[in-house]
This record gives C-alpha cells, sequence and structure tokens, in this order.
C-alpha cells in the first residue's frame, strides 16, 4: 500500500477559529464578521482600522472585536488573514507536528543566562503584568526574556505563566534565528515564545519542584545562525530626462587639470559629447564635436 498523503492544513480566523479553504475566503470573513463598523457597515481591514473609523466617523469607543471568543476580543493585536497570528497560538491550532514551538524535559540548566525570581507567591498575587530581564549578548545579539507571571491574556496565557525570547536591539538586525525550531527575529518580529509555557497549578504543585523556598529559575539558551554565503543587490537606476545629460564646468578656462571627470551617469546607447558654450550677449547654442576613429 502507498502513503496515506498528509492533508494540507487548512487556514483558521484568529478570532473565531473557523477554518477556511484559502486565505482569501478568510480575509472576507474576517471583514464581514470581526471588521465591519456596527453603526455604518462599512468593512474594514482589520480591526485597529475599525476601531478608529467607528471612533473618528461615529465618535465611539470600540474595545472588542465583534464576534470574537473569549481573551481574542482586543483590537490592539493587529490580524489580517494569518498574518500577525502569535506563534503560540498557530502551536495551539496546529499541534506539535506544524509550526509549533516544540517543549521538553532535561536536567542540566540553560547555558546562556537565567534569572531567579524570589517570593513567586508575592508577586502572584501582585498586578504585575510583565517583567523584563536584563539584556544578554549571543551570538552578537543582544536579547532578554520577558516574564508573564500570571500569563499574557491577549494570547490565551491565562491561568499559566507566559515566557517570550525577545531581540532587545534591532539597529541593523541581520538574519537570526532562535529556539528549537528556527525562528526568524526582524524589526518587525522581535519575539517569540509560548503563552501558556508552565501552567499555575504545576508550578505550584511542590511534587514538581519548580518552586524550591518560593523561589523558582528562569532561563535561555540561544543559538544563532549566521548567514556567510555570498549575495547580490540589484539597483535600478532612472535613465536621464530627455536621454541628455548636461555637465557644467564652472572657471573652464582657469582649470590647469589635465583631466576633469563628471559625476556616473547612464544611457541606454553610445551617444556623442556635445559641448555647450554661452558667448555674452548671444543664445546659447550647442556646437557638435567629431568623433575620435
Amino acid at each position: 500500500m502507498g502513503k496515506k498523503k498528509k492533508r494540507a492544513a487548512k487556514v483558521f480566523c484568529y478570532y473565531c477559529e473557523r477554518q477556511f479553504e484559502n486565505e482569501k475566503i478568510l480575509v472576507q470573513h474576517q471583514e464581514a464578521k470581526h471588521f465591519k463598523c456596527h453603526v455604518c457597515n462599512q468593512k474594514l481591514s482589520t480591526a485597529s482600522s475599525m476601531a478608529i473609523h467607528v471612533l473618528e466617523v461615529h465618535e465611539e469607543a470600540v474595545s472588542k472585536v465583534p464576534n470574537a471568543i473569549p481573551g481574542r476580543e482586543s483590537t490592539e493585536i493587529e490580524i489580517f488573514g494569518m498574518q500577525g497570528i502569535p506563534d503560540d497560538i498557530l502551536a495551539a491550532h496546529y499541534g506539535e507536528g506544524e509550526q509549533a514551538i516544540s517543549r521538553t524535559l532535561r536536567s542540566f540548566p540553560p547555558a546562556d543566562y537565567f534569572f531567579k525570581v524570589e517570593s513567586v507567591s508575592v508577586l502572584l498575587n501582585t498586578r504585575i503584568e510583565k517583567y523584563e530581564s536584563g539584556s544578554f549578548e549571543v551570538g552578537g545579539y543582544k536579547w532578554r526574556l520577558c516574564l508573564y507571571p500570571n500569563g499574557k491574556n491577549k494570547s490565551e496565557g491565562k491561568g499559566h505563566v507566559s515566557l517570550y525570547l525577545e531581540i532587545s536591539d534591532t539597529e541593523n538586525l541581520p538574519l537570526g534565528y532562535a529556539d528549537s525550531k528556527p525562528r526568524h527575529f526582524n524589526v518587525i518580529n522581535t519575539r517569540c515564545g509560548i503563552a501558556q509555557f508552565l501552567s499555575l497549578d504545576e508550578l505550584k504543585d511542590p511534587c514538581n519542584g519548580y518552586l524550591m523556598d518560593d523561589c523558582c529559575i528562569f532561563g535561555a539558551e540561544v543559538f544563532v545562525i549566521k548567514y556567510s554565503g555570498k549575495g547580490e543587490c540589484l539597483s535600478v537606476i532612472k535613465d536621464p530626462a530627455d536621454g541628455t545629460f548636461t555637465w557644467e564646468i564652472e572657471n573652464f578656462s582657469q582649470r590647469n587639470l589635465e583631466t576633469i571627470y563628471s559625476e556616473i551617469f547612464t544611457v541606454k546607447e553610445e551617444v556623442d559629447p556635445i559641448p555647450q558654450r554661452k558667448p555674452e550677449g548671444k543664445e546659447q547654442k550647442p556646437v557638435p564635436l567629431s568623433r575620435a576613429g
């Protein structure tokens, strides 16, 4: 018997988990069900554009996306089709086999960075939503860990500890990858992690060993793949206006240099040079020169 072909994963709506055959149909669904103005029924492209439209045109404030499941009503997350969906949501939807961030247990600590959280029980009862660690350098880049003690609610992290690896210095950021599976970090996509990293019940259970004397240690181990191959750059230059390049040399008669170079210019075909002179009181006329050879 031949191998059974794996069925291609369908695209899905972040706001309601409904699946579609392609992203074009998904975008139409989002515009009709989640991004439509409730006052004038105008369809917008994103949740934030819908909220701005309602505020500016109808002078009403919209803080929740219509018809969204609990935990995904925020208008602050920029979603368009499948674009903008957090990695952990993709992982939860598709499972460990597709686009997932893998999680494994090991006995030895992370090699690159760790930070210790003391008085965890006190921290969990505060209103501290997020804690950012100090920066550490790996592979020539600066990183930090972002910890949400009670979960990142916008990414369905409620009831869990949420943990993210974030690149903290994005200036002149080239291609870089991290995590157990390659993840792309750039100026726009600066973080990667898991909203449901560890449930609070598992964290608090003394049998699991995560808490010792009300302390817990988090850490990171980063591997960076640096690009060392060759590449090229394509640059398109516009032709000079009317196919003509004019070069004006000031104080020409006073120059003693044997050779003078103009700036670089581009033409489609080889042409004859035509110097121009402007006698006093007379109209300027081009004077053609014969070409050598």
